[in-house]
């Protein structure tokens, strides 16, 4: 039986976005995000499959956010990313 997650997505995601527009992808390592975020990186893996699947979460927190500033934001809890459900 896997254990609950005892870290605060929000906080995960926006350092690892803030480490990837600091550095770039490429010049963004798994020990970079884990210094950044906290998260061993068993745990990034475990979260977020990888640094790929990170860069991918971080993405959609920006397009979920981006959406609730447009005219008619209401609609966007449908594009909302399943952590933030």
């Amino acid at each position: 039986m896997a254990r609950p997650r005892s870290f605060d997505p929000d906080h995960v995601l926006h350092a690892a976005e803030r480490q990837f527009r600091t550095s770039g992808y490429n010049g963004t390592s798994v020990d970079d995000i884990s210094t950044a975020t906290g998260l061993d990186r068993g745990s990034l893996y475990a979260a977020f499959d990888g640094k790929h699947g990170v860069l991918l979460a971080t993405n959609a927190i920006l397009t979920w956010s981006t959406e609730l500033l447009r005219p008619g934001g209401d609609r966007a809890a449908s594009c909302r990313p399943a952590h933030r459900r």
